[in-house]
């Protein structure tokens, strides 16, 4: 069972989780607001409607951006946290994780693939 989780300052890969939940758990949670929305807290309902008003097309996209990268630089933020560190693993993995951001940026399949995911969520 996933629940959605508090923003954590200073773990990435706390993030990560996150955005996969929200992700994951978008229609439950735009189903949550609306009954919020339409209860019987006045305070609660604006504050939901305020969230689903938020929740457009420009969120979802990135919502979905975020999470793919996120995804493609978890390994690199877990082994930046482990206390076996080893510089030289740590600069092999930071160029590698730098060289398939980079390749992602110019290949518009990679961003259509996106966009489709956006869409269908």
């Amino acid at each position: 069972m996933r629940e959605l989780q508090r923003l954590c300052d200073n773990r990435w890969a706390c993030r990560y989780a996150a955005c996969k939940t929200v992700s994951s758990r978008l229609p439950s949670v735009v189903q949550l607001l609306t009954e919020i929305e339409a209860g019987d807290n006045a305070k609660r309902a604006v504050e939901a409607r305020a969230l689903l008003s938020s929740l457009d097309c420009t969120f979802v996209l990135t919502l979905v951006f975020i999470c793919d990268i996120l995804g493609r630089t978890q390994s690199l933020s877990l082994m930046l946290q482990s206390v076996d560190i080893n510089f030289s693993s740590a600069v092999n993995l930071i160029n590698t994780v730098r060289a398939n951001l980079t390749e992602l940026r110019s290949q518009d399949e990679n961003f259509n693939n996106l966009y489709t995911d956006a869409v269908q969520l």
